[in-house]
């Protein structure tokens, strides 16, 4: 594999919703939008995804949960983090998606029960499949 690289993502100040799904860029963050396709990043070159890291502003409510699944040219993929009531970080260590140029990347957010509105800041690890290639 290439070059490694950790991509930032979310907002302290933009909460997510807590009764529709909604979804946000991988890199970077803004208000949180229940249209996808306003998010999607385009993948210049390919790689893998992986090691998806979650905190929130504030622990989950009691009897909710915050679900954050990476989303790959619109569709669910297994790099997913679950954070349940009275938590506020999680983490997939196990999980990676391959991309290639042109795939369109985002992150969704589906809440379960009554979870709050906190916010989010995210990190996965990119690693390009050329050597000396980033995103």
């Amino acid at each position: 594999m290439g070059l490694k690289q950790v991509i930032l993502g979310g907002s302290p100040t933009d909460a997510v919703q807590d009764t529709q799904v909604t979804y946000n860029y991988l890199a970077g963050g803004r208000a949180w939008s229940t249209t996808e396709s306003l998010f999607w990043q385009c993948i210049p070159t390919g790689g893998t995804i992986s090691k998806l890291f979650i905190r929130l502003t504030a622990n989950v409510a009691a009897g909710g949960t915050l679900t954050f699944v990476l989303m790959l040219n619109g569709n669910p993929t297994a790099l997913s983090v679950a954070i349940g009531a009275g938590a506020s970080t999680g983490n997939d260590q196990t999980n990676s998606i391959a991309v290639v140029a042109g795939d369109v990347v985002d992150i969704r957010c589906t809440p379960t029960g009554t979870p709050g509105t906190p916010s989010a800041s995210w990190t996965v690890l990119w690693e390009s499949t050329i050597a000396g290639e980033s995103i």
